[in-house]
């Protein structure tokens, strides 16, 4: 199969995941499950399966013209994982302060603050967002988009270009510059793994990040109560050093 035929199947399965889920949702409501319940678990069911097709679809595959660079070794994939949601949560953070500063946008995302409360609601979507979503993400945009324009523009111009597309993804104009510094970070670490496996794993940890306070009080913690003993233990730790200072 040519790599031509590939991209476009892939942007197709990404399409008919982001809508085919309401085929899915009208199933599971004709099963007698409630609006909500059904929404979440087509969105789910969806997701994972246009992340198992599009997986299929790039196996054996490599876009990035300069094929000469070596793939990572498993010591500097780690490491470039690691760097990649360092990078992408500080990048994503200083966005919003320019934003804010610049055009006065609210720091925060209404499409992250939507995602959260359905998590909250339906734990199973975090396999949506922590990671069917970001596998079919990094695929689409970072393998196909970013890796097709790195053939012919350098490394700026490509990643500008594919981190406005999945700004418009996400429907979420103001917030484009959050958007574009997750981007860039995950196009860094990709190029320089030269493995698609970096950026989704690094997407994948950003999220589930975004996501830890839920993840705690689904697994029976009291979050608001670790939150105020963390603060205690700050201020302990901060009037202990105001001594010696």
């Amino acid at each position: 199969m040519s790599y031509t035929l590939r991209y476009w199947l892939i942007g197709v399965t990404f399409l008919v995941a982001q809508f085919g889920s309401v085929g899915f949702a009208i199933i599971f409501a004709l099963m007698g499950m409630e609006p909500g319940e059904s929404f979440v678990y087509s969105i789910v069911l969806a997701f994972a399966l246009g992340a198992i097709v599009m997986l299929f679809l790039i196996r054996n595959a490599n876009p990035l013209m300069r094929a000469d660079r070596p793939r990572s070794g498993v010591g500097v994939t780690i490491g470039l994982i690691f760097l990649g949601v360092l990078l992408a949560i500080v990048g994503q953070q200083v966005a919003f302060l320019i934003q804010s500063a610049l055009f006065g946008v609210p720091a925060g995302s209404e499409n992250t603050a939507m995602l959260l409360d359905m998590m909250n609601s339906f734990p199973i979507m975090l396999l949506a967002v922590v990671v069917f979503g970001p596998i079919m993400e990094e695929i689409l945009f970072r393998q196909v988009i970013f890796g097709k324009l790195y053939k012919h523009m350098n490394f700026f111009f490509a990643a500008a270009l594919s981190s406005l597309a999945f700004s418009v993804v996400h429907m979420e104009f103001s917030n484009i510059l959050v958007y574009a510094g997750a981007g860039f970070a995950f196009a860094y670490v990709y190029v320089k793994s030269n493995r698609i496996i970096v950026p989704i794993i690094a997407h994948c940890l950003m999220n589930a990040w975004a996501a830890v306070p839920i993840l705690l009080e689904y697994l029976g913690y009291d979050v608001l109560d670790m939150m105020e003993q963390m603060e205690q233990t700050t201020q302990l730790i901060t009037g202990w050093l105001g001594l010696f200072l």
